[in-house]
């Protein structure tokens, strides 16, 4: 039950340690395909398998990449990780996702987390809109890219969507079907720069044009009861033609 080592692999093909060492770590450059062959053979027949972990303390690098987002369940998270996960598994990192739960508290916690396990990187859907919110992670120099939320001022690089001229267009759109009224259904406003964005593009369209604008901010308190009198109170009963425009998707499946 002794687990297979390099010696056994190398012992059973008949090369040097040194060559089976090049081969592990892909370096094919002068070895012929007879021995790459011998080799695999040899791996396969002791059934020998590659210490990861001893590689990465070798060459002082994990080959772990961390995402952090703000909420797991969000249809976005998903479509982020999908995404990341397909790029980097085929330069040979794997990815460990953190869910933040909406807390800056526990976003800064899950950040130390993945700090300790010595990632090489960090993608980071951010809860705060300030820098200075993360000056810990600047000072250990772990390379990191922004997705989806401003932080000002940028000291990273960041991937973001145009939410203002999304959302103009949206609503634009929702003026055409003839809505004479929109609803925003959001949580808290000012807790991101995106639902920011997307608030102030329906708000300067309708000092250009003639509807009726509101907006429903929902509590973690708030019940879907709580939700549905909001409703019910903002279209007259349901008989003002009303546009929901819910700024998360999660929202609409309450």
């Amino acid at each position: 039950n002794k687990r297979a080592t390099i010696n056994d692999v190398a012992e059973v093909a008949r090369v040097s340690i040194t060559t089976v060492s090049r081969y592990v770590n892909g370096k094919y450059g002068k070895m012929s395909a007879k021995t790459r062959q011998k080799i695999q053979q040899a791996i396969k027949d002791v059934d020998y398998h590659v210490n990861r972990q001893a590689q990465m303390l070798k060459r002082q690098n994990s080959h772990l990449i961390g995402v952090v987002v703000a909420d797991v369940e969000n249809f976005f998270s998903s479509l982020l990780f999908k995404g990341a996960d397909q790029v980097l598994s085929d330069i040979g990192f794997q990815i460990i996702l953190m869910n933040s739960n909406n807390s800056q508290l526990k976003e800064q916690r899950q950040i130390e987390r993945l700090l300790e396990l010595q990632v090489d990187g960090v993608i980071l859907q951010p809860m705060g809109q300030l820098a200075v919110d993360y000056e810990f992670l600047k000072k250990q120099n772990v390379p990191t890219v922004i997705v989806d939320r401003k932080i000002e001022p940028e000291i990273w690089p960041e991937i973001v969507t145009d939410n203002y001229e999304c959302s103009k267009k949206l609503g634009e759109l929702m003026l055409q079907m003839q809505y004479p009224q929109i609803l925003i259904l959001s949580e808290k406003i000012d807790e991101n720069t995106a639902r920011q964005d997307r608030y102030k593009a329906l708000d300067d369209l309708q000092k250009n044009h003639s509807f009726n604008l509101g907006l429903i901010e929902i509590k973690v308190t708030s019940s879907d009861d709580d939700i549905f009198v909001s409703l019910k109170n903002r279209t007259n009963n349901f008989k003002i033609k009303t546009a929901i425009y819910a700024l998360k998707g999660p929202l609409l499946l309450r």
